[in-house]
Parts: C-alpha cells; sequence; structure tokens
C-alpha cells in the first residue's frame, strides 16, 4: 500500500513539473512590440545552421513560445521575426537565458499582422 502511494505521489510530481514546464527541458518566454509593449503572436523562431536557417518554433496567440531545449542548439545565431517588424538576430546564449525580447515595428506594423 505505502509502495502504491509513494508511485502516485512520484507520477503526480512528474506530471505537474511537464505541465508546468521544467525548466531544464524548456524554453519559454515572451515576444513583444517595442512601441506598445503588447505581446506580439505568430512570430517566427529560428536557428542559423551554416548558411540556412532552421525553425524551432513559434509564439502562440498571446506571444508566448514554449520551446524544447534539444530543438536549439549548436552555437548560431536566433532568429526572431514576423511581417511589419525588423528582423531580430540575438545570440543563441542570449536566447537561451533570455524570457522577453522585444521587435521593432517598421512604418505600418499592425500588432495583429502576419
Amino acid at each position: 500500500m505505502r509502495n502504491t502511494l509513494v508511485r502516485r505521489l512520484v507520477l503526480v510530481s512528474a506530471t505537474l513539473g511537464l505541465l508546468t514546464g521544467c525548466s531544464e527541458f524548456v524554453l519559454e518566454g515572451i515576444i513583444s512590440d517595442r512601441e506598445t509593449a503588447r505581446p506580439l503572436p505568430y512570430v517566427k523562431i529560428d536557428q542559423e545552421k551554416g548558411d540556412n536557417w532552421k525553425h524551432v518554433g513559434d509564439t502562440d496567440g498571446r506571444g508566448r513560445y514554449w520551446i524544447m531545449k534539444d530543438r536549439v542548439g549548436g552555437g548560431g545565431a536566433m532568429r526572431l521575426s514576423k511581417n511589419g517588424y525588423l528582423a531580430t538576430k540575438v545570440t543563441e546564449g542570449d536566447f537561451l537565458t533570455g524570457q522577453s525580447f522585444l521587435l521593432v515595428p517598421t512604418n505600418g506594423a499592425t500588432d495583429d499582422g502576419f
């Protein structure tokens, strides 16, 4: 009986850790408009791999990203891009340690445009 209870507690703890985003395995943060500070939905997040870019994720409809760490690696720069905004390039190290990034709108940008 005690072993069953211990197993259930371990299972619940592991499940809660995954649902809340274990920081050891997940990169999470938010990307916002620099002018309005409003979160930006559907920002593309890519990593430089030699002469190419590898797509690693996007922000959701609330400007938040949640990316497994194993998708990011290799030392290449990260690019955050969205139509109507200047693409922003950050080092992999800055992306791994940062949780909030700002994009600069171009002339005619809207925070709901794709």
